[in-house]
């Protein structure tokens, strides 16, 4: 009776890794052959181009301050990446926003980075965004190599420090460049909750 049911359980057990493993497989392919329309028409297929070594998409709000707060760090990351190899793309990721209102945010914050409009929320769902910034950084094989908040500038919602100490993001980036093991994958961002839509 023991025997059995420990045969049932790993049999479970490998069923379920088996489709884990399927999943992310799957969404790591997504992620590799990403094609996009940023809000001005351009299309985006940042894999496309073989000098391409990471992409970093940046899931922003255009009524979240912190997210807001955030864009000259993120014009000056945008800057000193472009020519390493790195794509950058911000993300509007709500059906509670319009076109408009994302194409009026990009002029109010000068925003150079081409940015996307995702509506249907299928490029958060397929990424596990969660919050307003948040970073997550894709290799060429379609891997995310790391998630999570842009740097500690924020301890929490209306804990601001005066200047970052930890910059995870460009901490990430720097390791996936130099082809090394980005030792802090995840953090946790801080920000605005992105509300999904039910299906």
């Amino acid at each position: 009776m023991i025997r059995s049911l420990t045969k049932c359980l790993t049999l479970v057990m490998l069923l379920t890794a088996t489709v884990a493993a399927e999943k992310t497989d799957e969404t790591a392919t997504q992620l590799r052959d990403l094609k996009l329309t940023s809000v001005n028409g351009q299309l985006i297929a940042p894999f496309a181009d073989s000098s391409t070594k990471a992409v970093t998409l940046i899931f922003v709000a255009d009524t979240c301050p912190v997210a807001n707060a955030f864009q000259p760090s993120l014009a000056a990351f945008h800057k000193a990446y472009a020519d390493q190899g790195v794509a950058c793309v911000q993300v509007h990721c709500s059906s509670l926003v319009t076109a408009d209102e994302v194409k009026k945010h990009v002029v109010d914050f000068g925003i150079t980075m081409p940015v996307v409009f995702d509506p249907k929320q299928k490029l958060g769902r397929l990424t596990g965004a969660k919050v307003t910034p948040e970073a997550i950084v894709i290799d060429r094989t379609g891997t995310v190599r790391y998630r999570g908040a842009i740097n500690n500038l924020y301890a929490g919602y209306g804990k601001k420090r005066r200047v970052a100490t930890a910059h995870y993001l460009q901490d990430a980036v720097d390791a996936v460049l130099a082809g090394d093991t980005v030792k802090t994958p995840t953090t946790k961002p801080v920000g605005c909750f992105i509300h999904y839509a039910e299906k």
